[in-house]
């Protein structure tokens, strides 16, 4: 069991994941809350969490998702496979937990609303753990008011204080409510803890993010709790998207949408592998050809000499 929480806390800490919320004005956080509560107005302030993909699909008809399990430490990309095109394909790392690529699909979601031109000059490729870029911060921003709204938050809050007869002094109650709250709404454990910070529950963030050792006092309770939906959260592949981009790409080519160059970029960009696609290369095919030949060749002549 000592193995299994230590490989729980492990998954969920997220260490190397970097929201820097301090990076981004006033004015950039209230464009994104504004943008967050539009988007999500058909699901109030319930929990989306793994309903993500489907609500973004029912949403938004010109984005489909994708997964590959990825060697790489990215953890999503968003693609356009046709400049002219608003079709849009959010490929997402299968092999990281899937309360990762929730978080993964919220992020490129803000991508597809707000830097459209951007990618289709180029597919953004975004790995969670650096977010130097503004347009990266804004992202993750966006995908954590998306996931945990702040008026959700401040309910959940008042709602757990009752229960515990606690509050955000007290270190272990603020480990329950980052538990709760990231299994709840599918928010990545070091997210909930910045949107605590960044909604003013938390005073001092590096007490909770340089130490990790205040969650493992109550990750027994909360994982005993939510054995089933947490074990789903912090597993790798992801049963609730619908793949139709190894379709999709074939007909585009075969269509003259899309040239074999253009193709055979974008799939080596996206660290995709091109024999998935089911599709021959036309350089190869002139070189099969003339060898075909050649043999058929031989044999006529062959023939002929034993006449």
């Amino acid at each position: 069991m000592e193995k299994v929480l230590n490989k729980i806390i492990t998954d969920y800490s997220q260490e190397k994941y970097d929201f820097k919320p301090d990076k981004l004005s006033n004015d950039d956080i209230d464009e994104i809350k504004k943008i967050s509560r539009e988007k999500r107005y058909d699901y109030g302030n319930a929990p989306i969490g793994i309903n993500i993909f489907k609500f973004i699909r029912d949403k938004e008809k010109n984005i489909f998702f994708e997964g590959d399990n990825f060697n790489s430490n990215f953890d999503a990309v968003i693609y356009l496979p046709d400049k002219n095109s608003e079709l849009a394909f959010i490929i997402l790392n299968k092999s990281k937990p899937l309360v990762n690529q929730i978080f993964a699909a919220a992020h490129e979601y803000y991508h597809y609303l707000k830097d459209i031109e951007d990618i289709k000059r180029e597919p953004i490729i975004c790995s969670l753990a650096n977010s130097n870029i503004k347009r990266e911060q804004k992202a993750s921003r966006f995908a954590a008011e998306f996931l945990l709204p702040e008026e959700a938050l401040r309910n959940e809050f008042k709602r757990l204080c009752n229960i515990f007869k606690s509050d955000n002094n007290d270190t272990n109650f603020i480990a329950i409510l980052c538990y709760v709250l990231s299994i709840n709404y599918g928010l990545p454990l070091k997210a909930t803890i910045y949107r605590l910070y960044e909604e003013g529950y938390l005073k001092d963030i590096k007490v909770y993010v340089n130490n990790y050792d205040f969650f493992k006092k109550s990750l027994s309770e909360i994982f005993r709790r939510y054995t089933d939906q947490g074990q789903e959260l912090l597993s790798p592949g992801n049963k609730h998207i619908e793949e139709v981009m190894y379709d999709y790409i074939p007909k585009a080519y075969e269509k003259g949408y899309i040239s074999y160059d253009k193709l055979l970029y974008d799939v080596n960009t996206l660290l995709l592998d091109i024999n998935n696609f089911g599709i021959k290369s036309p350089y190869d095919e002139s070189e099969d050809d003339s060898e075909i030949n050649e043999l058929e060749l031989i044999e006529k002549l062959k023939k002929k000499l034993i006449r």
